[in-house]
């Protein structure tokens, strides 16, 4: 989905008259996307200029627009924000999808260097820290703060049936999100594990468990035996059924 030498690219690749540019291409050269200038300039009237520009980019970047997409990026203005001036900045998103691309642009607008990393809880949240204290935010969309944005609650909780083109749900959903801004989202102070910041290194241990080996992340235990696994081990019941058989 993203890589850090694009995202790299997207933003610190575009100077203001390039921005310009992608500005007036929505403007003008793309009708598909054309209505999220439409949506920036009439509900985005608390956003920067900056920040509208940051929503095209990653836009631009993903290659469609997402309403994960948008939001990522809102929730990671507002994580900076609160999180305020670091040396060493940590950031990490809890989901694949689309969500990534917008938290990813908005951070490296910011910050060149930055420690990104995906945890796969299915969330639409991100923390932002401090490696070097560990302290820092985590953001989410609260689902308590969702009254009176429908559009934003059934695509959170996947309610409601899925009518029309993709392009038309998610321009309402997006219109819901623009308008929304920071006031949907909620935040806790949390500190960091260690352990997040373990580099997958070329150092490989063997699983106490399954006994296979596997790249070293502080663990005596590989990922796959510490969470549930995307497969079940049906060798013995085959075998079992042969012989039964």
């Amino acid at each position: 989905m993203f890589c850090r030498s694009c995202a790299e690219v997207a933003v610190n690749g575009h100077d203001h008259r390039e921005r310009v540019e992608l500005w007036m291409k929505y403007q003008h050269g793309e009708p598909n996307e054309k209505w999220i200038i439409d949506i920036l300039s009439r509900d985005g009237k608390w956003m920067s200029e900056q920040m509208k520009q940051i929503i095209l980019m990653a836009v631009d970047f993903h290659g469609f627009p997402a309403p994960g997409v948008v939001e990522g990026a809102i929730m990671a203005d507002y994580g900076l924000d609160l999180l305020g001036q670091v040396n060493r900045l940590g950031v990490v998103v809890e989901t694949w999808i689309c969500f990534p691309s917008g938290v990813e642009i908005a951070v490296r607008s910011r910050h060149r260097r930055v420690h990104f990393r995906i945890v796969d809880y299915g969330k639409c949240a991100a923390s932002f820290y401090d490696r070097e204290s560990r302290h820092g935010v985590r953001v989410t969309i609260d689902h308590r703060k969702l009254r009176g944005y429908g559009k934003i609650e059934a695509w959170l909780l996947r309610k409601g049936k899925k009518e029309g083109p993709k392009e038309h749900r998610y321009k309402h959903i997006i219109e819901e999100i623009i308008r929304a801004g920071r006031k949907i989202l909620s935040y806790q102070h949390i500190l960091v594990k260690p352990t997040i910041d373990c580099k997958d290194s070329s150092l490989i241990k063997f699983c106490n468990r399954c006994g296979e080996p596997f790249p070293f992340d502080g663990h005596k235990i590989c990922k796959a035996c510490r969470k549930d696994s995307y497969y079940y081990n049906t060798t013995g019941l085959k075998d079992l059924l042969n012989k039964s058989g």
